[in-house]
């Protein structure tokens, strides 16, 4: 996974933590798109820079529905290492902890909750178990803000919107589990 598929929820995710006042997770995050939109940037191959930018900051669906683009961006992307060996520490910690929180075997206050969430390394994760544990909203809920307020890429085997339901919600919460 080369990481940038983050940008398509970090604008949400942004927003939603500007609403919290969730200073420090949201400096996080600002972080986060930054660093992604400088490895775009940074592409040198000028057709795959433009379908990037066009996908991922533009949010324009069905850019990457060629086959040979793909390919390109395959090969040109490495694996994005936007983080230090802190970093994948602290989400493997974080990643055990929400493991405990929803198998009932710790309890954190909201703010714990934050902490702990703020360091899990994908952005729809982190929405979804933000409204799940500190909102407390179930799964039909959650699919329904995401979905509504959120970019969802076009399927390349349909051409049509993938689907984000609450399916989508429990399995992403279930990885936890």
């Amino acid at each position: 996974m080369n990481g940038l598929g983050q940008l398509l929820y970090l604008d949400y995710e942004i927003n939603d933590l500007k609403n919290r006042n969730s200073i420090d997770s949201l400096s996080k995050a600002i972080n986060k798109k930054q660093t992604l939109i400088e490895v775009i940037e940074k592409v040198e191959n000028p057709s795959l820079k433009r379908s990037l930018n066009r996908f991922y900051i533009e949010k324009v669906a069905n850019e990457f529905i060629v086959d040979s683009l793909r390919k390109l961006k395959s090969r040109n992307l490495p694996k994005i290492l936007c983080c230090n060996e802190q970093d994948v520490k602290n989400t493997e910690i974080a990643k055990k902890q929400i493991h405990m929180v929803l198998n009932h075997q710790i309890v954190l206050t909201d703010e714990e909750l934050e902490m702990v969430i703020s360091n899990l390394d994908d952005s729809l994760d982190r929405i979804i178990f933000r409204k799940f544990l500190i909102d407390k909203k179930n799964n039909a809920q959650i699919a329904r803000e995401i979905g509504a307020n959120t970019f969802r890429r076009e399927s390349s085997t349909t051409n049509g919107k993938s689907t984000f339901n609450r399916s989508t919600v429990g399995r992403r919460i279930n990885k936890f589990k």
